[in-house]
């Protein structure tokens, strides 16, 4: 008789149960969205799967130029072409990660806020909720950059799609009827610093030239600027004095002197740095060398571009706002080194922030049924109509009624909500009853809708406590939108779960 082998959970495993906690209860709401749309794991498989493709034809195109450098293949060009992602195929070799055991990886991700933090890894490697899992699911705990690697190859479609999944089967359970939606923006801090043109200056000068450094290794000469040492050493000791001047009498001028230091000392460096970088484009354009080392040397001096860029400009600010006394803006300067596209968010005379203006969506029974990550602090009035529509296009439902507050006032996107059948549009302070007919605004349908709109402020206030959606971990906007996104999936699991 042929042997037949189970899949069993580990003898470990075969008499535990799992613990009724937030995290167990947070992944049967998980699984039971996968049960009704499995489609959601073919997603997640193409995202997969085009992932590895990328890296196999990386390893091809390496192989065909080891081949052409050892003169294997007789009559081959120097520059052949590569294979595209179309002509290949996976096939059985490296074991790739399961989409089911990705889609866990998401959701719990969302939930922990993250996979490299110490609460977060304590997490993946402790919870006996994840263990069970991964040993009903026939897998061994991988390795933490596995998880970051795979989980970061779904796509921002795929993520979207998931929610709108969710939305429908929150629809479909009864949970709520999305007739009625709140909206609200709230700044969101980025992965960096508090902005500071001495300390940034020195950043990007010293981080330059580190990543200068890293030229050969790619058979292109290090980049060279003639006493960058004491520089950052003179750069660093201005900027501490810098922070020492506040407070202290004829503090401005002080600090205009110093500045002047700092500003001569990053012009000239900035000057010879941009020489050194026509010399490395030209070294680099003569240099045969493996298809993923190329793309890798590429990306380098690409970095290197736009941070020497990223510089001038920063040069050019500091200039205008201390040496010349104009009004600070953040412009096309750049506020971070961590995150390119983080701005500077200052909302209702709360305490400015560097960071996003996040704007959201709030059904009646408190789920997140849209969102939307704007670049830079973009008005809320320009944002309304997008965010109302996105709304009614995921739900799949026209709300009875619409509430927010006088910053997104917008008479055409008011009238275009209710063109499209929203019975009420309300906004409320002044600015929104310039564009609300008065016999509106004075309706008790109208009135009712402004004394709720504090349950907006309970969703942020619950959003930042449970998923951190106030503190952002991972830099760029691309980045910060799919972490948002696992977040908001996150709380509405976690809504899910108290309904």
């Amino acid at each position: 008789m042929e042997r037949q082998d189970y899949l069993i959970p580990p003898a470990e495993y075969l008499c535990v149960v799992a613990p009724r906690t937030p995290l167990a209860r947070y992944l049967e709401e998980a699984r039971k969205l996968l049960l009704h749309y499995p489609g959601i794991l073919e997603l997640i498989r193409a995202d997969l799967d085009a992932h590895a493709l990328k890296k196999k034809k990386l390893r091809i195109a390496d192989k065909q130029w080891e081949h052409q450098a050892a003169g294997i293949l007789p009559g081959a060009h120097a520059q052949s072409e590569q294979p595209s992602t179309q002509s290949l195929e996976l096939k059985i070799g490296r074991p790739r990660m399961a989409p089911e055991v990705c889609y866990y990886f998401l959701a719990v991700r969302g939930f922990a806020g993250g996979v490299k933090g110490l609460d977060a890894r304590n997490l993946f490697m402790e919870s006996t909720s994840i263990q069970l899992l991964l040993a009903e699911a026939g897998v061994k705990m991988p390795g933490l950059s596995t998880i970051i690697d795979n989980t970061n190859a779904i796509s921002q479609a795929t993520r979207d799609a998931i929610l709108d999944a969710q939305l429908k089967l929150i629809l479909n359970e009864d949970k709520d009827d999305f007739r009625q939606q709140i909206v609200d923006s709230t700044a969101v801090n980025a992965h960096t610093a508090w902005p500071k043109d001495s300390a940034l200056i020195f950043g990007f000068i010293e981080r330059i030239w580190r990543r200068g450094q890293k030229l050969n290794q790619f058979g292109v000469g290090n980049m060279a600027v003639s006493g960058i040492e004491e520089t950052l050493s003179d750069l660093k000791k201005l900027d501490f004095e810098i922070s020492n001047t506040q407070g202290r009498k004829g503090a401005k001028e002080h600090r205009k002197a110093l500045y002047q230091e700092v500003i001569d000392l990053a012009e000239y460096t900035s000057q010879d740095m941009s020489e050194e970088l026509k010399r490395i484009k030209k070294e680099a354009e003569k240099k045969s060398i493996k298809p993923s080392l190329l793309a890798k040397l590429e990306r380098l001096i690409q970095w290197l571009e736009k941070d020497i860029e990223d510089l001038d400009a920063l040069i050019l600010a500091c200039i205008r706002r201390v040496l010349e006394d104009e009004p600070p803006s953040s412009g096309n300067r750049p506020l971070s080194l961590a995150d390119p596209d983080a701005a500077y968010i200052e909302k209702g005379g709360r305490e400015p922030v560097i960071g996003y203006r996040v704007q959201l969506a709030r059904t009646g029974k408190g789920f997140v049924c849209n969102y939307l990550v704007p670049k830079g602090n973009a008005n809320d009035a320009s944002q309304f109509l997008p965010l109302c529509e996105g709304a009614i296009k995921r739900t799949g439902v026209t709300p009875q009624l619409i509430s927010a507050v006088g910053c997104y006032a917008s008479a055409k996107g008011r009238d275009a909500l209710l063109r499209k059948g929203v019975a009420k549009v309300s906004i409320s302070s002044s600015k929104g009853k310039a564009i609300t007919p008065i016999e509106d605004w004075e309706s008790k349908g109208y009135k009712s809708a402004r004394r709720d709109r504090s349950s907006v402020e309970s969703l942020v206030f619950q959003l930042k406590k449970l998923v951190n959606l106030g503190q952002m971990v991972r830099c760029g906007l691309d980045s910060v939108k799919a972490e948002i996104t696992e977040k908001i999936l996150a709380f509405n699991f976690l809504r899910a779960c108290r309904l």
